[in-house]
Order: structure tokens, then sequence, then C-alpha cells
């Protein structure tokens, strides 16, 4: 059984856009694991494992715009997972998106670190005695963190027009990308991710 919530107001102050809002969920797990040795060398066993657990985040992000060809991005986001395990993280993001005036051109930077939940459930008893017993084990998992960066250059282009291919990324979680993009696309947040069009 799922349920979950989520909330999110935003307002403008002067050249500042800020949003923040609420996150969360809470997860009934009921599984069943069970193994049947063929050769005797162990009884069987089942596990039945019921957890109840839940996350529980705050977020918060302001665009400012000091002037029509800069915007600065920063935000926060905080996060408490509690089940087999407790864990707290908090993860800020930054972003940059700069306009050449009259070239219209576009470059943009990113940097930000993420939390994943891990699952609810993990094997003990005697699955976990048997899989020590033959060098094996069975551990909690935590919650994964990732840091990543980007960078990304925009360029106008009419339909049918050439457009390079993204470049390989620099480390496991960055990239560098260049790409030519219509005008309409300028206003995209540089939080997302960018799109790329051939023509025909």
């Amino acid at each position: 059984m799922y349920t979950g919530l989520q909330a999110s107001i935003s307002t403008v102050i002067a050249k500042n856009q800020i949003s923040g809002g609420v996150y969360g969920y809470a997860q009934h797990e009921n599984d069943l694991f069970g193994a049947v040795f063929n050769d005797d060398s162990n009884p069987p066993f089942t596990v039945n494992p019921i957890i109840l657990a839940g996350v529980e985040e705050l977020f918060v992000e302001d665009n400012y715009k000091p002037a029509s060809w800069l915007t600065l991005i920063a935000g926060e986001r905080q996060t408490h997972f509690q089940g087999a395990i407790t864990e707290n993280a908090i993860y800020p993001r930054v972003g940059i998106a700069v306009q050449i005036p009259k070239l219209n051109w576009v470059f943009r930077g990113f940097y930000g670190h993420f939390y994943q939940p891990p699952p609810l459930t993990s094997i003990t008893g005697p699955a976990l005695s048997f899989a020590q017993n033959n060098q094996d084990s069975y551990v909690p998992l935590k919650g994964e963190r990732n840091e990543s960066t980007s960078s990304v250059c925009r360029f106008p282009f009419t339909a049918g027009s050439w457009m390079p291919t993204p470049s390989r990324p620099r480390r496991r979680t960055s990239s560098t990308i260049t790409t030519l993009a219509s005008p309409a696309s300028l206003s995209r947040s540089p939080f997302r991710e960018p799109w790329c069009r051939r023509g025909n």
C-alpha cells in the first residue's frame, strides 16, 4: 500500500521568483521470501518481512534575474527517510544562465547533489546465515547519493540547419553539451535537460 502528498507555492518578490513546498509518502510493504534446498544441505525456510516506511521532504528554490540577460538559480532540498534504517540528506543545487545580447547565444551551467531513498527491505534471518556460511552476506541498503555538473551552449537556428551532437560526458555524472536552439527555447530553466532537434 502506498500513499503520498505533494504541495508547492511560489511568489515573485522584486527580481526573485521564489518557490517552495513539501513532498512525502508512506508505504506499507509485505514481502514473502522462501527457499527449498533439494540436496537437503539446509532446511527450507521462509521470511515474511512487514515494514512501514516513508519519506518527508522540504524544498525551496529562488530564480534571481538581476539583468535581462542573466538568471541565477539556487535551491535546496532536505529529506528524512524512515524505514529499516533512518537517513537524512541535505542537497543543494545551483545554476546560471547567460544570454549574450543581440546574438541570443545562451550558456548554462548547473551543479547539484541528489539523494535517492533505499529499498524498504532486505533479507535477514536464515537467509543471512546461509549467505554467511557460503562467504556471502546481506547488508542493509543505504540511499543513493550523486553529484552532478553540466554545461550547455545554445545557438539560434532555423529548421533544417546543421546541429552538432552532444559530446561525451567528462565524468560519470557530468556532461558538456553544445546544441543549436530555436529562440523560443531560450527561456527554459537551466535545471531542465536540453532538447535537440535536427532538420530534414
